[in-house]
């Protein structure tokens, strides 16, 4: 959490989203239709997959994952999730005939938090994720607002993130590095 901090710091978009964040503690309380959550949810998942053919175990993956929504004052909530993912496996043996020759690994971490602010009938959202894996990296910062008509029946919403992404295939021996910036 420390390095997206710091990386949100050095990057103006990132800027606008910490002032904005910081605006929202500045706004008036008023009544409230769509409220901050009311009581904790926690999940706690797990995923796997088991791909296999006569003989051979070719492809296991697993995905363990936390989830959490609390509501943290009268008008405010925090959503936040983690994620380890892990696949491990060989090529069908069609394609080669030596399995342990074409052996892969890879796992990858992943987290998000989200900090919204409840109005009326609406909200503003700030948003932080970071994924990472042996050559993969990607940090993104968002901020969403939305708005709901007096009966509820039409919300509009309006949302704009930044992601800096980062490839780096190096485990073949040649660096393939690609920086990517995306907006959304």
């Amino acid at each position: 959490w420390a390095e997206v901090a710091v990386a949100a710091i050095e990057n103006k978009t990132a800027a606008i989203v910490v002032a904005a964040c910081a605006l929202l503690a500045a706004v008036p309380l008023v009544a409230q239709a769509e409220g901050a959550p009311e009581a904790t949810t926690l999940s706690v998942k797990y995923g796997t997959y088991h791909d296999s053919q006569p003989g051979l175990n070719r492809i296991s993956a697993s995905s363990p994952s936390v989830y959490l929504q609390t509501p943290v004052a009268q008008d405010w909530s925090f959503e936040g999730s983690l994620v380890g993912d892990s696949v491990s496996g060989a090529s069908p043996r069609m394609y080669d005939l030596v399995s342990s020759a074409s052996h892969m690994s890879e796992e990858r971490k992943a987290a998000d938090a989200k900090l919204t602010r409840h109005f009326g009938r609406s909200a503003l959202s700030a948003s932080v994720a970071y994924s990472d894996e042996h050559d993969y990296t990607s940090k993104a910062l968002g901020l969403q607002g939305r708005w709901s008509s007096e009966d509820n029946n039409t919300t509009l919403t309006l949302g704009h993130a930044v992601s800096v992404d980062r490839i780096d295939n190096t485990s073949n021996g040649s660096n393939m590095a690609i920086n990517q910036r995306k907006r959304g």
